[in-house]
């Protein structure tokens, strides 16, 4: 998706310089907005706007020997910061990262919004899994004069603000299950009502939906992760009848190879059962050595059932070939 692939090329540069804008708000502003006045001023919302930006980039951050690939994820941050400060020590980012969002949690002035409090929370339940690595001056392009070096990283005033924080050891969140960057999209449905089912991404993108949107009725601590572990247990079938905090869940090529037999055989009925008994046809095909293997189509895939493409259509920012009606040759204007 859009932050994979943002996060592949830009993605420790954004982070650090949202992290800064986090870290001068919270070790400097000892009044919240009181404290901010002039160009550099930082308001409540921004900063609140700042975390999210970090929490939702924590996706696509994780270590290597999480999800079990280092093609999928990116550098969250540089390893450290400070490297040259004038105390020549350089400080941990996850070290530096949980004593910035602690004290932005803890701000009695201006108290964080209940997104900005659970994002944060989020990214200390998971500072021990995200990926740290290279240095900052790594963020810098060779050759040129901007960004500079101190534009991602932090200054003696910063510094010291950081060492003077002592933070009680943190607890750590859930460990994602590989399957989490395994398979790819993921259909939730309504246990009652509509059976069209509502896709995302991957199993931490659903759960983050479903946690922000209990977040400020919560009472107790969320972790985004368990609950994309256990959407991920119920797309398997290993909880009963598929089904995690109040949905059923499915991957969707699965769903995907139910909806092609059956408009196959001319049925356009969208019902679960319908889908079932296809599941069921599949199953006893397979024992006559027929292939039935979950067809892996994504977006080419489903566009290719539209129209037929011709070499001569226009190539998208995305890299395959437009088709009419949607933006090819024969589009009226």
């Amino acid at each position: 998706g859009n932050r994979t692939k943002f996060a592949s090329i830009n993605g420790a540069r954004l982070n650090s310089l949202l992290l800064k804008v986090v870290a001068r708000y919270a070790l400097l502003s000892d009044e919240g907005d009181n404290n901010n006045s002039g160009d550099d001023a930082i308001d409540n919302e921004a900063v609140d706007d700042a975390v999210v930006s970090l929490y939702y980039m924590s996706q696509v951050g994780f270590h290597e020997s999480v999800c079990m690939s280092s093609h999928v994820q990116s550098t969250f941050l540089p390893s450290t910061f400070g490297k040259n400060s004038s105390s020549a020590k350089s400080r941990g980012a996850k070290d530096i990262i949980v004593k910035v969002l602690t004290l932005y949690i803890g701000n009695t002035n201006a108290s964080p919004s209940n997104i900005g409090r659970h994002a944060a929370i989020q990214l200390m339940l998971r500072a021990s899994l995200l990926r740290f690595e290279g240095e900052v001056a790594d963020l810098t392009y060779l050759g040129k004069r901007y960004p500079s070096r101190m534009d991602f990283d932090f200054d003696d005033e910063l510094l010291a603000a950081a060492d003077s924080l002592l933070i009680e050891k943190q607890t750590e969140g859930a460990k994602p299950k590989p399957i989490l960057f395994g398979r790819r999209q993921i259909a939730r449905y309504e246990r009652y009502g509509s059976n069209k089912p509502t896709v995302f991404s991957n199993p931490i993108i659903a759960a983050e939906d479903i946690a922000l949107k209990t977040v400020s009725h919560s009472e107790g601590t969320v972790d985004d992760i368990a609950i994309a572990n256990d959407i991920a247990s119920a797309a398997e079938g290993l909880l009963p009848g598929g089904e995690s905090h109040s949905f059923i869940w499915e991957w969707e090529d699965c769903v995907r190879v139910s909806i092609d037999e059956v408009q196959s055989q001319g049925e356009r009925s969208t019902s679960r059962q319908s889908f079932a008994s296809v599941d069921k046809k599949s199953t006893s095909g397979s024992k006559d050595g027929s292939s039935t293997a979950p067809k892996q189509r994504g977006l080419l895939g489903k566009l290719g059932n539209l129209v037929s493409v011709r070499d001569d259509e226009p190539v998208s920012i995305f890299g395959f070939r437009c088709a009419a009606p949607k933006c090819g040759k024969n589009t009226a204007l």
